[in-house]
């Protein structure tokens, strides 16, 4: 068993699946990340902000070419797993100056995205976990909520003003993120350019679940543990385990230094692991943040289908593509069958001779009768599933991972029947999926891109030597495996279909 030095003290998560086959070993890793939910973000948007200064830099710069960055699941969530929802995550609290932590990541990233040279570039920006503690009355402990956020790039007018809260985003910051107040009035304004797609499947992947290796039924996820009840449930694991039914891994919390009877006990339950599963999030009370969400120029991508610029997305997180769940290939499918009745956001934009402005808005539309154009995927230990691709013919879909460094990979076996199955190991994955006619039957065709070009945040070069990109994320991002990169793709024609918007 591997344990990643800088988990020291710390909780740990393990995965039979992540194990190590050539050398036989199970890989041990934990979340970091700073114990201030705000320093934490502006650390981890700093990040963001650096790759797409180095997307940018190598990305084709001709403007009729649309560039698209996709990061991984999980980039926003915080060292305790998820960041607090706090009552004034609105639009009053950010004029005021009150702006907490999912206040922090939007005006961040809408910061980002405001600068007259990506409004040829769309966003998807991983996702953000956020967690809501309930009132006592109430049925849940907490609640969770996992979106991705996506936006179109706009121009703005900048101001020197900055939130109270936002001070690390001015624009005479070393982190270079800069909070804004309004547009230029000769240009688009954001509306019908952000969004955010929530996910719908809940995997075990979402919950840090620290403390597996000592709780056999794999049903809490522990932030803090006494170290009485840690002993007390690993004790109680090596007698289940004995009677066959689970295995033991990690070390004995009386070797974990950091654990000791004074701390607080933090525990919530893990809803993947509940009899029956909690298969999916509860979309009740996230209704209730409708208002705030229109108010902020969001739109809520509920069945993961988006018209931007007169191209057709699908656009999932992780668990939601995987075979069944299929999200976007179901919602296609079943507005086949209802005929039609679904509806699903397109952005439009039009010249307003008053304001003498563009004013963009969103229009509520049938999903087109061709499927996407371009699909996108952002994700935690996944790869792509040929089962669930709701492609158009030469359509492209891109999946980033977070979980591996490998660049995909496409193996083609021929089953017994005679047909061919593409699988894909995930990674870093663009595929464009074309069909092939013959006079027998109809058949699918695969074609795995390989990145042209690899661009270190910190080093010029994937150099395991050079710590400089380490000393830029250690503490916020394990330094144990693999540099982050942009890996940039060869420009890619969008499919063409016949009855687009």
């Amino acid at each position: 068993m591997v344990h990643n030095p800088e988990c020291k003290g710390m909780n740990e998560i393990g995965y039979s699946d992540d194990s190590d086959q050539a050398n036989n070993t199970i890989l041990f890793e934990c979340y970091l990340g700073h114990d201030d939910p705000i320093v934490d973000i502006h650390k981890r948007m700093q990040v963001m902000y650096d790759a797409v200064d180095r997307a940018y830099e190598a990305a084709d710069k001709d403007p009729t070419t649309l560039k698209i960055f996709n990061a991984p699941e999980f980039f926003f969530r915080g060292k305790e797993g998820a960041y607090i929802l706090n009552a004034t995550d609105d639009k009053s609290s950010r004029e005021n100056g009150d702006c907490t932590e999912l206040c922090q990541i939007l005006s961040g990233l809408e910061s980002l995205v405001a600068n007259k040279k990506y409004q040829d570039w769309l966003f998807l920006f991983g996702s953000v976990v956020i967690a809501e503690a309930m009132p006592q009355n109430d049925d849940y402990d907490y609640l969770f909520y996992n979106f991705a956020p996506v936006y179109k790039g706009t121009y703005i007018q900048w101001s020197t003003r900055c939130c109270r809260e936002l001070i690390a985003f001015c624009p005479d910051s070393p982190h270079r993120l800069r909070h804004h107040i309004g547009y230029d009035p000769k240009t688009a304004d954001h509306w019908g350019k952000r969004f955010l797609v929530p996910k719908r499947y809940v995997s075990n992947m979402d919950f840090l679940t620290p403390a597996r290796q000592y709780v056999g039924n794999l049903t809490k996820e522990v932030v803090s543990l006494k170290k009485k009840d840690t002993t007390a449930a690993y004790d109680s694991m090596v007698e289940t385990s004995q009677n066959g039914q689970y295995g033991i891994v990690g070390e004995h919390p009386s070797q974990n230094e950091k654990k000791d009877d004074h701390e607080e006990q933090h525990i919530v339950d893990n809803p993947f692991w509940y009899l029956p599963f909690q298969l999916y999030y509860d979309t009740s009370m996230g209704n209730n943040y409708q208002s705030e969400i229109k108010e902020l120029g969001y739109v809520l991508l509920e069945d993961d289908w988006l018209i931007m610029d007169n191209i057709t997305f699908s656009i999932e997180i992780c668990l939601d593509h995987d075979f069944p769940a299929s999200r976007a290939l179901n919602s296609y499918m079943y507005d086949n069958i209802m005929e039609s009745n679904t509806r699903i956001p397109k952005s439009v934009e039009t010249w307003d001779p008053i304001a003498e402005k563009n004013v963009g808005s969103i229009d509520m539309v049938p999903i087109p009768r061709h499927m996407a154009q371009i699909s996108l995927v952002s994700s935690m230990g996944m790869n792509l599933k040929r089962q669930s691709m709701a492609l158009a013919n030469g359509g492209t879909i891109l999946l980033q991972d977070g979980e591996k460094g490998n660049n995909g990979t496409m193996t083609e076996t021929r089953g017994c029947d005679g047909w061919f199955n593409n699988e894909f190991d995930g990674g870093s994955e663009l595929i464009t999926r074309t069909i092939l006619e013959t006079p027998n039957k109809n058949d699918y065709r695969y074609k795995l891109h390989a990145a042209q070009q690899f661009v270190g945040l910190y080093n010029d070069t994937s150099d395991s030597t050079d710590e400089t990109w380490k000393q830029q994320v250690r503490g916020f991002f394990s330094t144990a495996h693999h540099e982050p990169l942009v890996r940039v793709y060869e420009t890619q024609h969008i499919a063409k279909v016949s009855n687009a918007y």
